[in-house]
């Protein structure tokens, strides 16, 4: 589980620290980014941890092309009928919009 390891005090280090594990899944060939987070965890840190991760998302779906943020049941679906990232826009296939 993620939240079990540090991430630092402040937003802006659990911010960073989330950032800097997306990119090392990211360099290794795109594979998903699994956040197993347990609820507590973002109470931690007077609500640090929370607002580190609202900013993570922010960044990533402004500066991360192709990322989406999906549960475990989609993240499957799409493993089984995979598309191309064109068709799930146009298929809207996740209902989301960026």
């Amino acid at each position: 589980m993620m939240d079990s390891c540090e991430h630092g005090s402040t937003a802006k280090e659990v911010q960073k620290s989330l950032i800097r594990n997306l990119y090392r899944f990211h360099r290794a060939g795109r594979v998903p980014f699994p956040l197993y987070l347990h609820a507590s965890w973002f109470e931690r840190n007077a609500g640090a941890n929370l607002e580190g991760f609202k900013r993570f998302v922010r960044a990533v779906l402004a500066k991360v092309p192709g990322a989406y943020f999906v549960t475990q049941s989609q993240l499957v679906d799409w493993v089984r009928y995979p598309m191309t990232l064109e068709e799930m826009e146009a298929k809207d296939k996740f209902g989301c919009k960026k």
